[in-house]
């Protein structure tokens, strides 16, 4: 779903990547210039934090586009999440002007998609941003092999299907993960995580070997699994949702 707007204007077309030019942009909590701000995350201090900026300074350049243009105090905003290669939800949501009459502030900024066929590798965790998978393929249903790994000794059941964090359309076998290669549960990002349907009714293959998965980031009901929250949503739109699987 890349946003590149009309060659003629360079407009920004939701939703998608794209990226912050500006030094600093403030993002707020609603579209226009008297909205609230968005806070900074300050775990260690118990004082108010300061602004949210995207942009060159701030480090937060790189963000994903979900709703706008809105119209308010002369600019076009944009409800944008912010992107870093290794965070597993964006850390910030929040609304930004695209720019002003002496030019724009946010441009299109497609992501390096895999081509296809799309193999395990080019989707995992270490490969691909979590946002630009799902600028990528999200809602592209998948075929993907990979190893499928025993998980820590440390009291995880597989015996069921059990429902996520009280969600009824996701659930989990514990631990999920596929690697491109044979290697252990822990170790590094080169995996990629999941969910199952729970609809889909599958049975747990066996741990320790070589499975072929079919499934989906952005799965339809993603949108609904926290109504109201935009960062949980978010987090159920970038899970890979699992809708059949076979064994070797």
């Amino acid at each position: 779903m890349p946003i590149p707007g009309p060659p003629e204007t360079g407009r920004l077309v939701v939703e998608g990547m794209a990226r912050v030019i500006a030094d600093d942009v403030v993002v707020r909590e609603a579209p226009g210039r008297q909205s609230a701000f968005v806070s900074q995350r300050c775990i260690t201090s118990p004082a108010p934090c300061g602004q949210v900026l995207f942009g060159q300074n701030s480090g937060i350049e790189s963000v994903y586009l979900l709703d706008g243009p809105i119209a308010a105090d002369g600019y076009d905003w944009y409800l944008a999440a912010s992107d870093t290669q290794y965070s597993l939800f964006p850390e910030y949501v929040g609304w930004i002007p695209a720019g002003d009459s002496a030019g724009p502030w946010v441009i299109a900024a497609p992501p390096d998609c895999p081509e296809e066929p799309i193999e395990l590798a080019e989707v995992t965790f270490a490969a691909i941003s979590l946002l630009a998978r799902l600028d990528c393929v999200g809602g592209t249903e998948l075929t993907l092999r990979g190893w499928y790994p025993a998980p820590p000794p440390t009291g995880v059941s597989d015996e069921t299907c059990q429902p996520l964090d009280g969600r009824p359309m996701f659930c989990q076998f514990g631990y999920d993960l596929l690697r491109p290669v044979e290697a252990p549960w822990a170790g590094d990002g080169n995996a990629l995580e999941f969910v199952v349907e729970s609809a889909a009714g599958l049975t747990q293959p066996e741990r320790g070997s070589w499975i072929t998965v079919r499934g989906r980031v952005d799965h339809p009901a993603s949108s609904e699994c926290y109504e109201g929250d935009i960062h949980a949503v978010m987090s159920c739109r970038l899970e890979f949702v699992v809708t059949g699987v076979s064994s070797e």
